[in-house]
């Protein structure tokens, strides 16, 4: 079964990841008979009917992944390793040092001339690697991709640079 392209199948049926086995089968009936192809005709779940037929397609896709435990065990294992890599990456992030990196002036969209801190990749791209705070969610002040606000990934090459070091510099 390929999971990559479904949902979280304990999503899909609404239940924890720890359920039981009587607990997944429960939720996948009643989500199943509230979204079954027959029902498409009625307005019992108030969605038009591709979307339902989409819906129960997911599902089934759900219950077919989480029905048996070997299923689910594998589906199980296959997040965890999924998780571990995606940690793995950021753990593995160099770490720079305020000696590595420049301060440099830049001039900003308003005109202002504002200072940053300025890093030389390994492969010549120039990266701007100046600290953000937590409590900076304005989207200017966020940093490109879907990574912590500590690390700060190369576009040209991907590598992935700690910044922690210099929060505290």
């Amino acid at each position: 079964m390929n999971t990559a392209m479904m949902n979280d199948p304990f999503q899909v049926l609404g239940v924890s990841h720890s359920a039981t086995a009587a607990e997944i089968k429960a939720a996948y009936h009643a989500k199943a008979r509230l979204y079954h192809p027959d029902k498409q005709g009625s307005s019992a779940s108030g969605e038009p009917p591709t979307t339902t037929s989409t819906t129960f397609l997911q599902i089934q896709q759900a219950w077919e992944c989480l029905c048996d435990d070997a299923r689910r065990t594998e589906y199980q294992k296959q997040q965890r390793v999924k998780i571990s890599r995606e940690t793995h990456r950021y753990t593995s992030a160099i770490p720079l040092q305020q000696e590595d990196c420049y301060l440099e002036e830049l001039e900003d969209d308003d005109g202002e001339n504002e200072q940053v801190l300025l890093y030389n990749c390994r492969c010549g791209a120039t990266l701007e690697v100046t600290p953000l705070k937590e409590n900076e969610n304005d989207k200017d002040n966020q940093r490109e991709g879907d990574h912590p606000l500590n690390i700060v990934e190369c576009l040209d090459c991907s590598l992935l640079y700690n910044t922690t070091a210099l929060c505290s510099s």
